[in-house]
């Protein structure tokens, strides 16, 4: 990624394939509480899509940040491969390390921001995406008493 417009849209295009994958879960799942934490982090995703979207669409947003070029590879934040194997645990193992990279994608944005108000909004979706983390670790935790 060369610059924060363009990893804006690199978030947004991985918030909607989080999005997609979630429903899919949501949609197959016999399990309530999974269902319910699914439909949880969709509205989650939901809510950070329509906050990154109102900032691309105020414009010039590579002026919000202290440099104009960013050097990120991709990979490092792209939605990890979901679980082959279709084992509970490994799904949301899955679902942790998608979140753990959501709020890395938030912490970097925030960092880069020379902006006040928009590093304060990319604060603000880390910490959710940390709280919405930290819910996926609890279910796991529970599912492997």
């Amino acid at each position: 990624m060369q610059s924060y417009s363009e990893l804006v849209e690199f978030t947004l295009m991985q918030l909607e394939n989080a999005r997609t994958y979630y429903k899919g879960l949501a949609s197959r799942t016999d399990r309530h509480g999974f269902k319910t934490l699914l439909l949880s982090l969709i509205d989650q995703k939901t809510e950070h899509t329509r906050r990154l979207a109102e900032i691309r669409n105020a414009g010039n947003l590579d002026s919000l940040f202290k440099r104009q070029s960013v050097d990120l590879a991709a990979r490092d934040f792209a939605m990890p491969e979901p679980a082959s194997s279709g084992d509970y645990l490994d799904l949301l193992s899955a679902l942790i390390e998608n979140e753990q990279r959501t709020v890395r994608l938030y912490r970097v944005l925030e960092e880069s921001c020379s902006n006040a108000d928009a590093a304060l909004l990319f604060r603000h979706l880390a910490d959710d995406a940390a709280k919405q983390e930290a819910m996926v670790r609890n279910r796991r935790e529970l599912e492997s008493l």
